[in-house]
């Protein structure tokens, strides 16, 4: 079974929930985000998870994902398949003062 390595970019209070700015994860091939977001929230716990998803386990609609700079809604969603050399982002919503 061929493995990929994805980076991984966590932003604000993701980042200070999983205690890194960015990590390298190898995944199978063939993973989709929805996978890999299923993969972290096993790795993390449920903060991650909380932080993640709704009461529903539906993706928060707050959140961005963004796949090589592009958001993943241009893409095929969290259905996409990741390849190696990946970079992944999760942006939490803007807040301002």
């Amino acid at each position: 079974m061929y493995r990929q390595i994805i980076k991984i970019r966590f932003f604000a209070g993701l980042r200070d929930i999983v205690g890194v700015k960015e990590e390298d994860i190898i995944l199978s091939d063939h993973t989709s985000i929805k996978n890999l977001l299923k993969c972290l929230s096993r790795k993390y716990g449920s903060p991650f998870f909380n932080y993640l998803y709704d009461e529903n386990e539906m993706v928060r609609s707050n959140l961005q994902f963004l796949l090589n700079g592009k958001n993943i809604e241009t893409l095929n969603s969290f259905e996409t398949e990741l390849q190696d050399g990946d970079e992944f982002a999760i942006i939490p919503p803007m807040s301002g003062g």
